[in-house]
């Protein structure tokens, strides 16, 4: 009895369900969406000369280099790490700050998703939030840099999707805790009635 009222209780609604794993999996998918999109001058230079080559070594022409995602960006920075702060220490630390933020973002994101697919609010909420810290951060810190914006590249679509999608899933697991308390209280007061009966 009691193993059948806890699963009428965890029984998630099928539009906050769907609503929060829809949400989680955009903050995914923000990792391969456009972080940054090239703008003025560079942008117009780049339709006119889409075929040259960009970087050799990430072997990626103007034209893919128009639109830049927070995994290309990570690429970018390990293969370029030499020639961005030299044989140095430098280039281990920028590695391991700017590829791991993104590595951060995709597995706190990654696991709120994997949560709401479980059913798991509490957890749900705790990897979005972190997951978005994560992601505030590096807009800091490109923004503090002037990667982006800059002359050349403004944001592109993920750097506002993803806020959005880490609200709503927040905004749905909640949607599911109080459900799931309302469900409790129903099924105390129905258990309340037929003792009172029986």
């Amino acid at each position: 009895m009691d193993n059948y009222n806890n699963k009428a209780v965890n029984k998630q609604p099928l539009a906050a369900f769907l609503v929060t794993l829809f949400a989680a999996l955009i903050m995914v998918a923000c990792l391969f969406l456009p972080y940054s999109s090239a703008t003025g001058d560079h942008a117009d230079w780049i339709d006119e000369h889409p075929d040259v080559i960009a970087s050799e070594k990430m072997d990626m022409t103007y034209s893919e280099a128009k639109h830049l995602s927070m995994v290309e960006y990570a690429t970018c920075y390990f293969l370029l790490r030499n020639e961005l702060w030299g044989n140095s220490f430098d280039a281990i630390v920028g590695t391991v700050i700017y590829v791991g933020l993104v590595m951060i973002i995709g597995a706190f994101s990654l696991t709120a998703t994997v949560s709401a697919i479980f059913r798991k609010p509490i957890t749900t909420i705790v990897f979005t939030v972190l997951a978005y810290g994560a992601f505030a951060l590096q807009n800091w810190d490109y923004t503090d840099r002037g990667v982006i914006p800059g002359s050349s590249y403004d944001w592109g679509l993920a750097h506002t999707l993803f806020p959005l999608a880490a609200a709503i899933t927040v905004g749905g697991a909640i949607w599911t805790l109080v459900l799931k308390r309302k469900a409790k209280k129903q099924l105390a007061d129905s258990q309340d009635y037929t003792d009172i009966i029986i």
